[in-house]
């Protein structure tokens, strides 16, 4: 029996790594009438079961899932009570936990991170840029997304998620999976705000402000670099 659990967490243990290796994740809960080893991805979608979207995903001794939002203030977690019993690969992105009462989480990884600089550094403003996320709209203004999801260092989480509360109108949009932007018009007026990573939408806009510290970056956000940032990401799409 205890080699039977060891496996188990091995097997728990790679699978969350395989879906660490994301920026974030897309979790959709459902309910099972009963185990189903065939049990399809589009079987449980077609349930209307709820969803919400994580920056990442732990276990503890491949027993319990916990799902963290990226600068959200919710955590999302199993009881103790309710292990894990079986965990199932869909795809190379897509992992499905069943736990011993019977509900299934499908864990679904959004967006590699070789695709994004994680925590750039600020002596190569570009890797700031999320460069899936970031465009410019119909009115020319650009819109620059962060690419800030390596977010559980504790100090570096708690000045950006102060300033998303205090100074961005945070404290609404909480309870989501989201990351900061810029939005810089023809006119080089900054706004910044909330970016919703739920349904990649701003959540919150206000004045540009150049008190936001990164610690990692060891730099002011400053208007200079913002407007760096803007004729980066303007150069590279023209």
């Amino acid at each position: 029996m205890a080699e039977t659990r060891s496996k188990t967490w091995i097997l728990i243990d790679d699978t969350i790594a395989a879906l660490n290796y994301f920026d974030y994740v897309k979790v959709t809960v459902s309910k099972l009438a009963e185990f189903d080893e065939e049990i399809s991805e589009e079987a449980i979608n077609e349930k209307g079961n709820h969803y919400f979207y994580a920056g990442k995903v732990y276990s503890r001794f491949g027993w319990t899932l916990e799902f963290y939002r990226c600068f959200g203030k919710s955590v999302i977690k199993n009881e103790v009570v309710n292990k894990i019993n079986k965990v199932k690969k869909i795809n190379d992105n897509t992992f499905q936990f069943i736990m011993d009462n019977k509900t299934s989480y499908l864990v679904e990884g959004i967006t590699d991170k070789n695709v994004n600089h994680i925590n750039g550094d600020i002596k190569t403003p570009e890797t700031l840029i999320d460069w899936n996320k970031s465009y410019i709209d119909d009115q020319g203004n650009i819109i620059i997304v962060l690419a800030i999801y390596e977010c559980f260092d504790t100090p570096y989480f708690d000045v950006v998620y102060s300033h998303m509360q205090n100074n961005l109108k945070g404290i609404n949009c909480q309870a989501m999976n989201r990351t900061i932007y810029f939005k810089i018009t023809p006119e080089n007026i900054i706004t910044h705000g909330i970016w919703n990573l739920e349904n990649n939408q701003a959540a919150t806009e206000v004045n540009f402000s150049s008190f936001l510290w990164f610690r990692d970056l060891k730099t002011w956000i400053k208007e200079e670099i913002v407007l760096q940032l803007a004729e980066i990401f303007r150069s590279k799409n023209q």
